[in-house]
């Protein structure tokens, strides 16, 4: 799910929906970043969408899983 644009938001849901138990679920979505910061996936998601505007790149993040302090570090990098 990471690769293709997923934040630890909707990983975790995802896995918490199928019925792991949390501490699974937190250690999937850590592994997960493999060596990475969550920014980073995040940045990337949005080059793969090309989307780099405010509010429909805020949407495109909150809407992949990304929390939003990350969504708020990342944007504001962007829009320096």
């Amino acid at each position: 799910m990471r690769l293709r644009g997923a934040g630890s938001l909707k990983i975790a849901a995802d896995l918490g929906a199928r019925g792991l138990s949390e501490s699974l679920v937190d250690r999937a979505v850590d592994e997960s970043l493999d060596g990475r910061c969550e920014a980073d996936w995040a940045r990337d998601a949005l080059a793969r969408a090309g989307d780099r505007d405010g509010p429909r790149a805020w949407r495109l993040l909150a809407s992949r899983g990304f929390p939003e302090d990350v969504i708020t570090d990342v944007l504001g990098e962007i829009e320096a």
